[in-house]
């Protein structure tokens, strides 16, 4: 009988657990946590007396056997737990042991900046690189930083800071009250900012060392913010000082100094050279994304692409803003980026701007300036229509200013290049909607739909209205007028009230444009009140395709479709689920006013139980649904090209 082995894995780490409380002092009180949310030890720090310190941090274990020392050096950690980590009221230390070597590398939790984490991206890898000379991961810099963090995070709003500024021993000679007045000049007239004061109301001192050609400021070690001095005179001195010092309230979440100081340089015109400070600093006006941009454009952060550049792009992307702001911002970036490059840069730097400005339109509806951008990027740079991320996000842009017909001519260009069944939806959605039924119907019936999800359901949902179309009109194309159909719709009442108006709608479908959802939908409204639900069911699916969240089209296809006996429950449950993938609360909301309204044959509800029987076992049977590819602002159709 073989015997149970205990994992490796977990013998080191039980090794590492030893390690750690041997490496802490014995009057020091280490505790074990659960690994539920990546929390090892507590750490309770005590005097060699006894006494409590009421200093406490935790620690996350990362071991590893690996003998190779890049790997010994270097951890992954899940973005999600860095965040969780930021929330804590304790700081984290990360301590990674390295088994072969018996001997630990740590990291603060706040030396990691999620900033430098994209936001599509799942994990980062911390390195334990070379330390700079004033960071301390002994016992007692241990004991130092996690006093520090405390006191930082107790600074209120209107606690005064006080910079003491210092010299190491080979700057001697420099005369350390030159310094003192140009950082003095260089702060904004604020009782929060000393320079080497004694206010007894400061709780903070922060260090500005002078040590050979590097600007050193930190707190205890904290946030260690450096810039070199070799090329700076009393004037950019002054100004990357206060760079140096805005950077360093921001990584020390001191936010409300941060701005204070942001404003004032932002005020003055003040400008530095150095692209991580000026980002860092940008950051300080937190949500206020406007004025991060001056701030930035003030620093010529559009006189070229650069990091400086890229990073304020991601940090104003990542905000929680409106979309319409969001693009404000991006589109005036992009615009500045423009204005100063002219026509020296190089095709492909200047199309990309054109392509940045297309998207920022695009995530705001405004179609038509974004198909104008992307015009301007493929004209500059040709290869853009060789690229299949392009070719989808014009043909989307085109659909959606109902432009059908060149809409896809763009899809069959992108279906060229990258061939799968979601390519073959958005061709066959804009040829569909350009009026060439048997084509769209050809490409929908060769995508698989093996798989029930909300994809394989409108896949399925619309080939079978289709059908329906080609059988009823007895073509195979039908020509479509959709200026004259507004024109005419917009001459008659909603109500279907005389024959006359019922010919009238029936006179827009017949002749002037047979896929009109909105005169579909009127339709409709006059089959069902004849008792002809499955007549009705297309009409009412024509306008739930045109405009998604329609909720009142879904739900009354919902209803045609339980009336109608002869369709399968597959067809109905479709429907019931993409009423509500779409609409959500909106579908059930319409769904029981029409069964208040007692519109719905006891029959047709008592049918419910097998939709719901059958989605059911949908839910139960799959590993993770299938997203749908079509899911736009406004409830009008896109393809899932951003």
């Amino acid at each position: 009988m073989a015997l149970p082995k205990r994992p490796l894995t977990h013998q080191i780490e039980d090794k590492s657990v030893n390690a750690f409380k041997k490496a802490m002092p014995d009057h020091w009180v280490v505790r074990d946590k659960s690994h539920d949310y990546g929390i090892d030890q507590e750490v309770e720090i005590f005097e060699p007396d006894g006494t409590a310190t009421g200093i406490l941090f935790y620690v996350q274990l990362k071991a590893t056997s690996s003998k190779d020392e890049e790997k010994q050096k270097s951890v992954s950690i899940r973005r999600g737990s860095l965040a969780y980590y930021a929330e804590l009221d304790l700081p984290v230390l990360i301590a990674r042991y390295a088994e072969a070597a018996d001997a630990f590398h740590f990291k603060w939790n706040h030396e990691i900046s999620l900033l430098d984490v994209p936001e599509d991206q799942e994990s980062l890898t911390v390195k334990f690189g070379d330390l700079p000379d004033f960071v301390d991961y002994s016992p007692e810099g241990l004991k130092k930083t996690a006093l520090a963090l405390r006191k930082l995070r107790a600074i209120g709003n209107d606690t005064p800071i006080n910079i003491s500024v210092t010299f190491s021993s080979d700057n001697t000679n420099q005369a350390p009250s030159r310094y003192t007045r140009i950082i003095q000049q260089s702060l904004p007239r604020s009782r929060l900012f000393t320079v080497n004061g004694n206010d007894a109301t400061s709780e903070l001192n922060l260090s500005l060392t002078l040590k050979d050609e590097e600007l050193q400021l930190h707190v205890d070690s904290l946030y260690p913010t450096t810039i070199g001095t070799e090329r700076l005179d009393d004037t950019n001195l002054s100004s990357n000082i206060s760079y140096c010092l805005c950077a360093f309230l921001v990584r020390a979440q001191l936010l409300h100094h941060a701005r204070v100081l942001a404003d004032h340089l932002l005020s003055q015109g003040t400008q530095t050279q150095n692209g991580f400070l000026a980002f860092k600093s940008c950051t300080a006006f937190q949500s206020d994304v406007v004025k991060s941009l001056e701030l930035a454009l003030v620093n010529n952060v559009h006189h070229q692409v650069d990091e400086f550049w890229v990073s304020l792009s991601s940090y104003i992307l990542s905000q929680e803003l409106s979309r319409d702001i969001k693009s404000k911002v991006m589109i005036r970036l992009n615009t500045a980026s423009l204005d100063h490059l002219k026509d020296e840069a190089p095709p492909e730097v200047l199309a990309s701007f054109h392509y940045n400005i297309g998207n920022s339109y695009k995530s705001v509806d405004n179609h038509f300036a974004a198909i104008r951008s992307y015009n301007k990027a493929r004209k500059i740079d040709p290869s853009y229509l060789e690229r299949g991320y392009f070719l989808q996000e014009v043909g989307a842009a085109l659909f959606l200013r109902h432009k059908y017909t060149p809409a896809s001519r763009f899809y069959e260009k992108h279906l060229e290049i990258d061939e799968n069944d979601s390519s073959r939806f958005v061709l066959a959605d804009a040829l569909f909607f350009s009026g060439k039924l048997k084509e769209a119907l050809d490409l929908l019936n060769k995508i698989c739909t093996a798989k029930p999800g909300p994809f394989t359901f409108e896949v399925a949902l619309k080939a079978h209205l289709i059908s329906s179309l080609i059988d009823h009109h007895q073509k195979d194309e039908v020509s479509r007028d959709q200026t004259e159909a507004k024109r005419r719709l917009s001459e008659l009442s909603d109500k279907l009230e005389s024959p006359e108006a019922v010919e009238a709608y029936l006179e827009i479908i017949n002749s002037i444009d047979p896929l009109n959802g909105w005169a579909s939908f009127n339709l409709a409204i006059s089959l069902s009140q004849e008792k002809r639900p499955k007549d009705a069911l297309h009409g009412f699916l024509m306008q739930a395709f045109t405009v998604l969240n329609d909720a009142e089209a879904w739900a009354n296809a919902f209803a045609c479709a339980l009336s109608a006996k002869d369709l399968p429950k597959e067809t109905v449950a479709a429907i019931g689920s993409l009423g509500q993938h779409h609409c959500g609360s909106d579908f059930n909301k319409h769904w029981d006013t029409l069964c208040e309204q007692n519109q719905i044959p006891p029959s047709a509800i008592e049918a419910c139980e097998a939709v719901f029987a059958f989605l059911l076992g949908i839910e139960e049977e799959k590993e993770g649904g299938l997203a749908t590819i079509r899911l736009a602002p406004g409830g009008n159709p896109e393809s899932d090209a951003n």
